[in-house]
């Protein structure tokens, strides 16, 4: 009798995930959170309010004047001025070795399609 009461509760549950779908929403945070500690350039989004708008551009020169600031603010990068004059830029690593900081404009789209945010060219 315990068989074919389960199985009849197993069966009401495929209907309602049929019915219904899986939510979701419980993992979208840790997700985040993942992406997160493995690329800094969810964290750079997140921060300045980057996000995907189909009907919106946005150059890689627009984006780098942005996150060159952001890595400013943050102490991942400082500019010191040499002896003749010109400013050198001293950069601190990230915490993972894979998570390469950009460092020029020319950078800028291939590392967010390497982090799979999303883009289009």
């Amino acid at each position: 009798m315990v068989v074919p009461a389960f199985l009849n509760r197993v069966l009401q549950a495929l209907v309602d995930l049929m019915h219904d779908g899986i939510d979701y929403n419980p993992t979208e945070a840790a997700l985040a959170a993942i992406q997160t500690e493995n690329c800094h350039l969810f964290q750079f989004c997140q921060d300045v309010g980057l996000d995907y708008n189909p009907n919106s551009i946005l150059t890689a020169n627009e984006i780098w004047t942005v996150l060159e600031q952001w890595y400013q603010d943050n102490g991942t990068l400082d500019y010191e001025e040499t002896s003749n004059g010109k400013f050198k830029a001293i950069w601190v690593d990230q915490a993972k070795p894979s998570d390469k900081n950009i460092k020029a404009p020319n950078q800028v789209i291939p590392r967010f399609y390497s982090c799979s945010l999303k883009l289009k060219n």
